[in-house]
């Protein structure tokens, strides 16, 4: 009813246990579909899920460009993975111009700066000496990508006050947090559970305008998949560097036909 689907108890994906997943074909209800859009190359229209998820976070973190605000806001992305590269992709888009990544693997780190962010390693963030201090240069906001605990950690250290950190990385393990610092200095934590009804509506539009560089994010070589599993292992490894396309054996880009899944 209020038109969150993010929120919605009885999700149906046309990629879970009733369909199976990574197949070859995918059988699905024309409602349940979106154009992609006339001349979308379809390696593009591919990012097109994974950019709503992206795009959902950055909405739930409240940031605006810096016009008319008096000073140039700043974001913090906490993993130079897919999810954090094309998190990158909708701040710029969305006029955000000072955003800097977290990312250990130097690998991810060099896609982030040819992406136009700026990159750094966890290790080189200061770290506030107690809970009523802040860091040097603090964030407005934080998007934790990485679901990494660490990482919700040092990303709520980061904030200035009335900061607010999202999580949108998917993390199954607990993660303390100083409920002092988040009291004295009004801090927010957010959650970003994949994307409203209208996700894949903005991220096309995205795709469509030519706002996302697709060419810096995608992965310059396609998975078929009897690599699928190395491929995971690459990825946990830190050693992809940009998204990952898995082809079928016909050559056809497998998360991406003539259309868009809508899930419901």
């Amino acid at each position: 009813m209020s038109g969150r689907r993010s929120l919605c108890q009885n999700i149906a994906l046309p990629s879970g246990p009733t369909f199976g997943a990574f197949a070859e074909y995918v059988k699905s209800h024309e409602d349940e579909l979106y154009r992609v859009g006339e001349g979308l190359d379809l390696r593009a229209a591919a990012l097109a899920e994974p950019l709503a998820v992206a795009l959902h976070g950055v909405n739930r973190s409240g940031i605006t460009s810096d016009a008319g605000t008096g000073r140039t806001p700043r974001a913090l992305v906490t993993g130079g993975g897919p999810i954090g590269l094309l998190t990158v992709a909708v701040l710029r888009a969305k006029g955000i111009s000072d955003v800097v990544v977290s990312e250990p693997s130097p690998t991810r780190r060099r896609r982030v700066i040819q992406l136009g962010g700026v990159a750094v390693d966890p290790a080189e963030l200061d770290t506030p000496a107690h809970y009523l201090a802040t860091a040097p240069d603090p964030f407005d906001v934080v998007l934790e990508c990485s679901g990494n605990s660490a990482a919700s950690r040092q990303g709520l250290e980061q904030l200035r006050p009335g900061g607010r950190l999202v999580i949108v990385g998917v993390n199954f393990e607990p993660c303390t947090v100083d409920p002092l610092r988040v009291l004295v200095q009004e801090l927010e934590i957010a959650g970003s559970r994949q994307y409203d009804a209208d996700g894949l509506d903005g991220a096309l539009q995205l795709l469509n305008s030519g706002a996302v560089p697709v060419g810096e994010i995608l992965d310059e070589t396609d998975t078929d998949l009897a690599g699928f599993l190395p491929l995971l292992a690459a990825m946990k490894a830190g050693e992809v560097a940009g998204k990952p396309l898995v082809v079928s054996s016909a050559g056809s880009v497998s998360s991406a036909g003539s259309a868009a899944t809508r899930d419901r």
